[in-house]
């Protein structure tokens, strides 16, 4: 998945190769990814992300990629297990739930509002949802 800098927000997290060694045609490129929150999104629409208080560099979205959401993300995030999936109440009639791998926006009575697979997608629903950000 390509990302496009119109779907992304600052705060969020994605995947970046520091290692300038290796060129993005290197397969070796995709397979020690780290991730990193996003500082600035800049009108070339290049990304800087961040490491801890430091930039790291300004790269263009070919150049990240998206984190696929996981129970291990769902725990960092504060979601618990009910009923055997991951929920996280959002509002009084609706709920974020992991489901095979993907997330789902549902309401109280079961209907599927919105399905999305990226953590980024997961920020961005649950800060326009709730007007605050999904902290670890």
């Amino acid at each position: 998945m390509t990302l496009k800098s119109t779907e992304l927000r600052i705060g969020n997290y994605v995947m970046f190769n520091d290692n300038y060694e290796l060129s993005l045609d290197d397969p070796a490129y995709y397979e020690d990814m780290k991730m990193f929150p996003i500082d600035v999104i800049a009108s070339d629409e290049t990304i800087r992300l961040m490491d801890g208080d430091k930039s790291i560099g300004c790269f263009g979205t070919n150049q990240i990629k998206p984190i696929s959401i996981t129970e291990e993300w769902l725990i960092k995030f504060g979601f618990e297990k009910i009923d055997g999936y991951y929920q996280y109440p959002i509002a009084m009639n609706c709920k974020l739930i992991f489901i095979d791998g993907s997330m789902q926006l549902q309401t109280d009575d079961d209907r599927i509002i919105k399905h999305i697979k990226h953590i980024h997608q997961l920020q961005n629903l649950y800060f326009a949802l709730t007007g605050k950000e999904l902290a670890i």
